[in-house]
């Protein structure tokens, strides 16, 4: 079974808590087509319930989620009259390659429903000559995104502009908070005469929150019980990592949901998910989930996974007292000897899948979970990095870009492989001057490789720097490391662009209704969508 399968069972268990730990077994049933009863959903929404996934890729790099299902928080004040009507607040923010991910799932749900000729203006034939696509003006919007998003439903403009309004309001006073609007979309029949909508009209919000990452990711952690888990996690581990993300869904009311698509296909949850909204009960519910992923953080030599030490924690990790669950995955060649705790009836390690699940409420407060395993299992710890000479240019100016590889263990790796020419495929007028890949046959302990390359932009505007990739290989085995995505700016006010771009590139162009709806949905789960993306690893050899 491919890793990305595993680890998308493994959140998928986050919904299916109860079937996983029998009080006298040894056995977990992780199959992803059962259903979801009623009754166990309500009491995830009533009780609360969390979930703690770490995936280690072959490279010994980390993927991390916390996530949390349940009631939320006072602040975010759901029963007020504010939210009568409201369907949806989405929150959701991202740094450094969370970036795209996100990205490519906005572009997949747009798909080709947009008017790629109004998206952009002179900023499209400035930047990237004749045309393109989705993805690149995503790309445009830098490496930070923080965005929230509502919808009114069955109400006329004014009142749910009012109420809108009142919502800002509030997030501005509890987080401290700004907005700037990027686009307001009212649906209606009209609009579509030859589709039936499953409502008379929605009013849908589209605002960037402007402050920092790590303001906005206060706003996503407010619908989270810190009571559990939570309350041992340090996040400063998530918003300092090389990429990190968060997504809030929070419903006012799901009897509105109920009403209105309980019977719709346009809201249908798929498997493994298995229930219908008409199963869920009336009130307020909040989906939350903050991630990251990092550098290599285990390596050649080491003979054990820290659960806590991915997380910050420096005293006990104590959990909800139901429905509390922590999961690891290791890759498939990783030879494991055991984990902690190692209860036979709330601890199970699966040798075919290589991941480790624990019932955390029933084994209480522990000191950490462990994974041990073989001291050569995973490769030496080879670095990749990318700098600018200068921060940002002028229009007509240069930056020397610089790649750097070191060889940070005490054996060689082989057939190196620096491959950065991902930016000359963006854009058709830049003018890139010297060497963009280079191949370094052996890299012997403590030794670094260079490459240096020039980039001159002719125009303004906000440029991505794709993944600068490294390939190596040791053991006769093929390992790959990026670096994250990079934004750079040029422009002859730094002041415009920075401020400028993203609004411009929100507002020249058309949002399809069923678009927006299907990112507001998708908002909640976004992270782990984005998670299951491979970002790095073993390459697969013969």
């Amino acid at each position: 079974m491919k890793r990305t399968t595993i680890f998308a069972i493994m959140l998928a268990l986050f919904f299916v808590l109860p079937p996983l730990v029998a009080a006298s077994s040894n056995t977990i049933a992780i199959g992803p087509k059962q259903g979801l009863p009623g009754d166990m959903m309500n009491e995830f929404l009533s009780q609360g319930a969390e979930v703690l996934a770490v995936n280690i890729d072959p490279s010994g790099q980390p993927l991390v989620i916390y996530g949390q299902l349940g009631l939320p928080s006072e602040a975010l004040d759901l029963s007020n009259n504010m939210y009568d009507d409201c369907l949806v607040l989405a929150a959701v923010s991202t740094r450094g390659e969370f970036l795209e991910y996100v990205m490519n799932l906005v572009g997949e749900t747009f798909g080709n429903l947009t008017n790629p000729d109004k998206m952009m203006g002179e900023i499209e034939d400035k930047q990237f000559g004749d045309g393109m696509n989705m993805e690149e003006i995503f790309n445009m919007l830098g490496t930070d995104f923080n965005l929230l998003l509502s919808a009114y439903l069955n109400v006329d403009a004014q009142t749910s502009a009012s109420r809108f309004s009142a919502v800002l309001n509030t997030l501005t006073q509890n987080f401290q908070l700004s907005f700037s609007e990027l686009d307001t979309l009212r649906i209606d029949q009209s609009m579509f005469p030859d589709q039936q909508l499953p409502f008379d009209s929605i009013d849908i919000f589209i605002y960037q929150i402007t402050n920092s990452f790590t303001d906005s990711l206060g706003l996503i952690m407010s619908g989270l019980d810190s009571s559990g888990l939570l309350g041992s996690i340090n996040t400063d581990t998530f918003v300092n990592a090389r990429g990190s993300a968060g997504g809030l869904l929070a419903i006012p009311d799901l009897s509105l949901i109920s009403s209105i698509f309980g019977n719709s296909t346009l809201l249908s949850l798929p498997e493994p998910f298995g229930f219908s909204l008409a199963q869920e009960p009336t009130g307020p519910l909040s989906i939350a989930a903050i991630g990251y992923s990092g550098d290599q953080i285990v390596k050649l030599g080491d003979t054990s996974l820290s659960i806590k030490s991915l997380v910050g924690a420096t005293g006990s990790l104590t959990p909800l007292s139901k429905n509390s669950i922590v999961l690891a995955h290791l890759p498939s060649d990783v030879n494991v000897t055991s984990i902690t705790p190692n209860d036979p009836n709330y601890a199970h390690w699966d040798n075919t899948s290589n991941s480790a699940i624990w019932n955390a409420s029933a084994l209480g407060v522990q000191s950490d979970y462990l994974i041990n395993f073989q001291s050569d299992d995973f490769p030496p710890e080879i670095t990749i990095a990318r700098s600018f000479s200068v921060p940002s240019v002028d229009v007509g100016g240069s930056v020397e870009v610089t790649v750097t590889v070191e060889n940070k263990a005490n054996v060689p790796v082989t057939n190196v492989i620096i491959d950065d020419s991902g930016l000359s495929g963006l854009y058709s007028t830049i003018t890139i001057t010297g060497d963009t890949t280079k191949n370094v046959p052996t890299l012997n302990p403590g030794e670094t490789a260079t490459m240096t390359y020039t980039v001159t932009f002719p125009n303004e505007g906000k440029y991505l720097f794709p993944n600068a990739h490294l390939t190596y290989t040791y053991n006769s085995r093929t390992f790959q490391k990026t670096t994250t995505d990079d934004g750079f700016t040029v422009s002859s006010s730094i002041v415009h662009v920075a401020g400028n771009v993203l609004s411009d590139a929100m507002n020249n162009f058309p949002i399809p209704t069923l678009a927006i709806l299907g990112l507001i949905a998708l908002t909640g789960i976004y992270s782990v969508r984005g998670l299951l993306r491979n970002r790095g690893g073993e390459l697969v050899t013969v």
